[in-house]
């Protein structure tokens, strides 16, 4: 176990993600450094390379990512938290703000020009349509992108190193690593009680770690667990925070999550062979034996 290198990569990331939040926070929450902040684990796992040299843990392919499975998540996500959504309606956990207040705030402009008034009972309608159709569009791709340097960082480096604690452990640990480095920058965001946000965001990330930690360590493509963890955080800060009213409070950061949105995920983990299908293949395609030599996570 490379405890030197561990030790190396959790240290540089919770230094220097917090030095980047306290600059975030000092200009007053603004948005652009916080891109930053995801490239921090790609950064740290570099420099924690060099300071513990290690050849024998498999990092995973990032490129030659496997079509199909790449589609079957970016259809089976979406449709994952629409359903979560759908049900939390159905029980009266959530409503549905059919006249998308929020979502047509942002169209504000569109006030100013002269609409027929009964086109404009449907442009919120067709506005909620459209960014659903953007959000399936940019999960995969922009977001995958974006989230490319945090999966190489958590998965890449961290998750193959804290393996030999066992799958699950390793999971629970990345998850609630990956949420503390960033914990400063959703406390400093207007929400609710600060425990109550802290153990929200906590279980977003075990969530989130249970469902990439499979899809790497079943695939062994880094390429296709940022796909998997792009649709997973473009449906959670998007679409529904514009169109549901929830009582558990929304935090604005890029780490909203309300809890329907954490049993969304945990539903797309435990089901992760259904809606994904085998993802063994992947690993053959990365062209590189696994930690074991077996693709395990059953």
């Amino acid at each position: 176990m490379d405890r030197k290198g561990i030790a190396a990569y959790i240290a540089i990331v919770i230094i220097v993600s917090f030095a980047i939040e306290a600059l975030i926070i000092g200009m007053g929450l603004t948005l652009w450094p916080a891109y930053l902040l995801l490239l921090v684990p790609a950064a740290a796992a570099r420099a924690a390379s060099r300071l513990s040299p290690s050849v024998s843990y498999f990092t995973g392919a990032a490129w030659r990512v496997p079509i199909r499975p790449a589609l079957r998540m970016t259809v089976a996500i979406p449709m994952v938290f629409a359903v979560a959504y759908a049900i939390s309606s159905v029980i009266g956990y959530v409503r549905f703000d059919w006249d998308f207040g929020e979502l047509m705030g942002l169209l504000a402009p569109l006030e100013q020009l002269k609409i027929d008034p009964q086109l404009a009972l449907l442009i919120p309608k067709i506005a909620f349509i459209m960014a659903l159709l953007l959000s399936v569009i940019l999960g995969p791709t922009a977001y995958a992108l974006l989230m490319l340097g945090n999966e190489y960082g958590w998965r890449g480096y961290l998750l193959p190193r804290l393996m030999p604690l066992g799958r699950w452990r390793a999971y629970i640990i990345t998850g609630v690593l990956w949420g503390l480095s960033i914990l400063p920058l959703v406390l400093a965001t207007p929400g609710g009680p600060p425990v109550v946000d802290t153990v929200r965001l906590l279980a977003m990330m075990v969530a989130l770690s249970l469902l990439l930690g499979k899809v790497w360590n079943r695939s062994r493509n880094l390429g296709l667990t940022a796909v998997c963890c792009g649709c997973c955080i473009c449906q959670a800060t998007t679409i529904w925070t514009f169109s549901v009213v929830s009582p558990t409070t929304l935090l604005p950061w890029a780490a909203g999550f309300d809890n329907t949105a954490i049993a969304a995920v945990l539903i797309t983990a435990f089901g992760a062979t259904r809606l994904f299908g085998k993802l063994d293949g992947a690993a053959r395609e990365a062209r590189n034996t696994p930690l074991d030599g077996r693709s395990i996570d059953g």
